[in-house]
């Protein structure tokens, strides 16, 4: 008895701050691009609330033909998330990365709100470049991605890829609250104890750009069902891919060769510049398959 009212007092006090149910930073740099090969730069950039952003930028290792901005899940930092997109750089992609507010070397203390706000100073760093890019977010990356483009509704951002993304906070914590015997019946009254706002699923019809969205059958992190219902209250151009193989954002968790010629061909039919850029990326290909055969 003492053992189940310890469990369910310490139920109450996770859902209670769903901050701390959404995100994990710590502040270790566990890897930089530097050491596998990717040529790269260090940069800050202060939000409208006065903390400070870090980021890399990966150079493009051919011709460039677009830019990434890419959006981490909710663990660690970009020193252990940069190689999911890091190697887009070897087809013409210059790659940015950044941190949220209290993660890695970013200043702050993570909060919905707060990486929101973080979200939007990063579309409005690449705005101000005047060139075109696409946002690639994983997991909790969506989230964040989402609202902030549309409330920024910015001009040059040609698409959105995602990657594991679920439709609302809440409808993630009654998710899991039901995969235990011990919550499943008290799901529902429990999970209004997380705040839903800023949940993607209310902004994506605000978006006009094209989305591609992959999600695993077998995600056992955000369940299936979070990313076909995020999916289906898109109102335009929008692809579903997917996975059958196990895991969390599956589709840039290594082997995921087979899915790179599909992302590298929507990046380009998007980019304005759709044949030079599949030229750039079919030369890319013959130089690494000469490379491998020598």
């Amino acid at each position: 008895m003492i053992n189940q009212l310890i469990l369910w007092l310490s139920i109450l006090t996770l859902l209670s701050s769903c901050n701390s149910l959404f995100y994990y930073p710590d502040r270790v740099t566990y890897l930089t691009p530097d050491k596998r090969g990717f040529a790269y730069e260090e940069s800050k950039l202060e939000t409208p609330d006065g903390e400070s952003l870090n980021y890399w930028v990966i150079a493009p290792k051919s011709e460039k033909v677009g830019t990434i901005l890419h959006f981490h899940g909710n663990a660690q930092n970009i020193s252990t998330h940069f190689l999911f997109v890091a190697w887009f750089s070897s087809f013409g992609y210059e790659v940015i990365s950044f941190d949220y507010r209290g993660y890695g070397q970013s200043s702050g203390v993570p909060n919905r709100e707060g990486l929101f706000v973080d979200g939007k100073a990063m579309l409005d760093l690449l705005e101000s470049k005047n060139l075109p890019y696409f946002v690639i977010a994983q997991s909790l990356g969506g989230a964040v991605a989402i609202p902030a483009i549309a409330a920024s509704a910015p001009e040059n951002l040609k698409g959105l890829i995602l990657d594991s993304t679920f439709a609302s906070y809440r409808g993630i914590a009654r998710d899991k609250l039901a995969e235990h015997p011990i919550t499943w019946a008290l799901q529902w009254p429990l999970s209004f104890l997380v705040s839903d706002e800023l949940s993607p699923v209310e902004y994506v019809k605000g978006l006009r750009i094209p989305v591609l969205q992959f999600h695993s059958k077998y995600d056992q992190v955000v369940p299936y069902k979070q990313g076909k219902q995020l999916f289906a209250a898109f109102s335009k151009d929008r692809q579903f891919v997917t996975l059958t193989r196990k895991g969390h954002t599956a589709a840039f968790t290594p082997p995921f060769e087979k899915h790179h010629d599909d992302l590298l061909a929507w990046l380009c039919r998007y980019s304005g510049i759709q044949e030079r850029c599949m030229q750039v990326v079919q030369e890319r290909k013959r130089i690494e398959k000469e490379s491998k055969t020598n």
